[in-house]
């Protein structure tokens, strides 16, 4: 067993440190906490895939959370679990029907910049990984299981603009026809992230 992979989520997810573990069987070595090795099995998960492709998208709103077809994907990237390879995803952003930014969730309670804890949804304690934020089509959310409070849902989209935009943001305006050098001249906008 190589001493240098990363145990996450019950061993179903692998991180690779330093990308010193092996891969196995045309996949990386999984690691349960119980220490069982499994492999990811990226032809289950392509045939998986084909079939979600040809479904119709489900109509879903920002700040629900969803089962959702993850899949199996590379190195660091989260994975579902299971026959669907599915996991709890909050969305964050809707695109229309067709697409949207989700974060999936981890089973327990995680703190930490890349964390943000949710309490329990279904009595399971949950945080979502905001670090693994992506972007999904709709075809892959396979049943609606929450909607998080308001205040929640508010304070998780500020962690995520804090995560991803950590500092002051200055952008000048440019307004037509007016050249490099009166920059100065216009007014700026700033954003400042409010937030933990």
């Amino acid at each position: 067993m190589n001493n240098n992979c990363i145990y996450k989520d019950g061993g179903l997810y692998l991180a690779l440190a330093l990308g010193r573990c092996r891969s196995h069987n045309n996949g990386f070595v999984i690691i349960s906490e119980q220490g069982i090795l499994m492999s990811k099995d990226f032809n289950a998960w392509n045939e998986k895939k084909k079939k979600l492709n040809e479904i119709e998208p489900h109509f879903y709103r920002e700040g629900e959370v969803w089962w959702c077809s993850v899949g199996v994907n590379v190195g660091v990237e989260m994975d579902g679990k299971g026959t669907k390879f599915d996991r709890p995803v909050v969305i964050i952003k809707s695109f229309g029907r067709d697409a949207l930014i989700g974060i999936p969730l981890t089973g327990c309670r995680r703190d930490g910049r890349y964390y943000v804890y949710l309490g329990k949804i279904l009595n399971v304690e949950n945080s979502a990984i905001i670090s693994q934020i992506r972007l999904f089509d709709a075809r892959r959310l396979i049943m609606k299981i929450s909607t998080l409070d308001g205040h929640l849902f508010s304070y998780l989209q500020i962690s995520v603009r804090n995560l991803i935009f950590p500092q002051k943001i200055v952008c000048p305006r440019f307004y037509g026809g007016l050249g490099a050098n009166a920059i100065s001249d216009v007014p700026e906008f700033t954003f400042t992230g409010a937030g933990p």
